[in-house]
């Protein structure tokens, strides 16, 4: 597996890092995974599946605005999920990720660890109802270079709930409601976040 991130924007600004104004593309960096995993039906009910491996990434461009950050680094990535289908149409998952991930915050990456359940309940043939919950704790990587952001971190929590009507075939409907929660150890940064929405849905 390959992953790539491209920082595109024009706007400079000063990082902790580096101690310095930089570019965002100060950051850029390809991502290498490598891993085994399986998956395991239990039953004809109950799915099990899993990938644990690391994950190798290289900064491109960090060298050039301070040569003594590490601009490689080795750290574990595992993906775990499991599902249960307890009717026809019904089912839920759930499971757990790691890796590093991108973000808005001015440090090289996050490292992400993931914990998520989904449930699907099919209430009639046409009506859907979706139920997920989603808790992410992301920690600052700031290359060890004892930035004033190294060691913070966010918590990230999701909650939401659908339902879904089955037009036809090829067309449904959706309604719904999402709750955000951001608890961050950067000042002014947490908020909370109620989402509303309606929608068509089409699948051909």
């Amino acid at each position: 597996q390959y992953g790539l991130t491209d920082y595109s924007s024009n706007d400079n600004y000063f990082s902790a890092n580096v101690g310095g104004v930089v570019a965002p593309d100060w950051r850029n960096s390809s991502a290498h995974y490598g891993y085994l995993g399986g998956e395991y039906a239990v039953s004809s009910q109950l799915n099990l599946s899993f990938k644990g491996g690391a994950q190798y990434t290289t900064y491109d461009n960090l060298k050039s605005y301070d040569s003594t950050l590490d601009d490689n680094q080795v750290t574990p990535y595992a993906d775990l999920s499991a599902s249960y289908m307890y009717n026809p149409g019904s089912f839920v998952t759930g499971g757990y990720t790691y890796s590093l991930t991108s973000t808005d915050v001015q440090v090289l990456d996050n490292k992400t660890h993931v914990v998520y359940v989904a449930l699907t309940h099919k209430i009639t043939a046409r009506v859907d109802a979706n139920l997920l919950y989603q808790y992410q704790r992301s920690s600052f990587n700031d290359a060890g270079n004892g930035s004033a952001l190294g060691g913070g971190g966010e918590n990230f929590n999701i909650l939401g709930l659908d339902f879904s009507y089955k037009i036809s075939e090829y067309l449904s409907a959706n309604i719904g409601y999402k709750y955000d929660n951001l608890s961050s150890d950067i000042d002014l940064r947490s908020f909370d976040r109620h989402i509303g929405f309606v929608g068509l849905k089409a699948n051909y």
